[in-house]
């Protein structure tokens, strides 16, 4: 009977101590974009305030500047927090369970990876939009 106890004591710590993966990785998971800074008549600061740096940034012939922009479009903070709750009552319902299947889940749903190229007018406001 102590042997029984000893084996189901170490299991369910062990269950414990495996939990967390798939709900920190959930609450890590990258935010979401303010995608109505794309449309024209933004200015190029707050657009690499948002989006970061560009991969690659050149000046046409005329003066105008081209950015081509890399992001991951990412999840709210409500939908992040709900995600990571769902995985946290499904690892304590499963023992820990949970982690052999949530743990890959969110390693690749991450978000939406996305290519823009922006166009600017002389004065670096956002002329025109193209999703690559």
């Amino acid at each position: 009977m102590k042997k029984y106890l000893r084996i189901c004591s170490v299991f369910i710590l062990s269950s414990f101590l495996l939990t967390g993966c798939s709900v920190k990785k959930a609450y890590e998971q990258s935010g979401k974009k303010d995608m109505t800074l794309l449309n024209p008549g933004t200015s190029r600061i707050k657009i690499l305030s948002e989006f970061g740096k560009p991969l690659e940034s050149k000046k046409n012939t005329d003066g105008k500047r081209v950015d081509l922009v890399a992001f991951v479009q990412g999840y709210s903070n409500t939908e992040k927090t709900t995600r990571a709750v769902t995985h946290g009552l499904l690892d304590i319902g499963t023992w820990g369970l949970w982690e052999f299947i949530g743990t890959p889940i969110e390693t690749y749903t991450n978000g939406t990876k996305n290519l823009v190229e922006i166009k600017y007018t002389k004065e670096e406001i956002v002329d025109k939009v193209t999703y690559l």
